[in-house]
């Protein structure tokens, strides 16, 4: 139903760019109809993309908002909040899914050096999906990691494609399931089902402190304080 609403709201507006010169010719002279075409020409050329661009940005954002329903109403606990070392080569699980290097000369390349400032967060959390998606037939009723931020990012307007500020965002580097004193290093993709303690550590850029959301997608869970030093930051978050 939302693609095809869309569709009507693209067929009227051409439309009405067509219909308002053809409506507006008994009324004004030639050149009069002239200036309007060439008016509308001059809007195409600086708005009709970004018109576009956000209609199809709303067109993803909602879909996104549907197929996170899943999560709505989850219930997250935050335990702590520190800053650790970079996750080494043993904490770094490849994805379960796969993929295909095109270059494979990419992976003996140095990475590019992180901006100072530029540090690990870890985020130790107990992740308990709602009780009604478990008892429902809700057809996806696991999540994964590598669906987790830390965004402090406030509201703006949909875009197409979608992205997050990366200025505000810290991306999961590494994640881990927590069983008392034992740490198992997953998969970003690895699927998960039922309440788990976790432990994700987020690659956070210098401008990211402070106040922020654990966001699964673009769905709040908690609230955190991103810490700028290494001391750990214990405190209770709600969904």
């Amino acid at each position: 139903m939302l693609h095809l609403f869309f569709m009507m709201m693209l067929i009227g507006f051409i439309v009405a760019l067509i219909a308002l010169p053809v409506f507006t010719a008994s009324l004004v002279p030639w050149w009069g109809t002239l200036l309007i075409i060439l008016g509308e020409l001059v809007f195409l050329r600086y708005t009709l993309f970004k018109i576009l661009g956000l209609m199809f940005g709303i067109f993803t954002w909602v879909g996104i908002r549907i197929g996170v329903s899943g999560m709505r109403g989850a219930k997250v606990d935050v335990h702590s909040v520190r800053v650790v070392p970079p996750p080494g080569p043993d904490e770094i699980v490849r994805s379960e899914s796969g993929s295909v290097d095109l270059d494979p000369e990419a992976e003996d390349e140095p990475p590019e050096p992180d901006p100072a400032g530029t540090r690990f967060v870890r985020v130790e959390c107990t992740v308990t999906p709602p009780p009604m998606v478990a008892a429902s037939n809700w057809p996806a009723k696991h999540y994964d990691a590598g669906s987790f931020t830390i965004s402090s990012q406030g509201f703006a307007w949909p875009k197409f494609p979608p992205e997050d500020d990366p200025t505000r965002t810290g991306v999961l580097a590494a994640a881990a399931t927590v069983d008392g004193e034992t740490v198992t290093p997953i998969a970003a993709d690895q699927q998960i089902l039922g309440s788990r303690r976790l432990a994700l550590t987020f690659k956070c850029p210098p401008t990211l402190k402070g106040p922020a959301k654990l966001k699964f997608i673009v769905l709040p869970l908690a609230t955190l304080d991103v810490p700028e030093a290494s001391e750990p930051v214990a405190r209770q978050a709600i969904a």
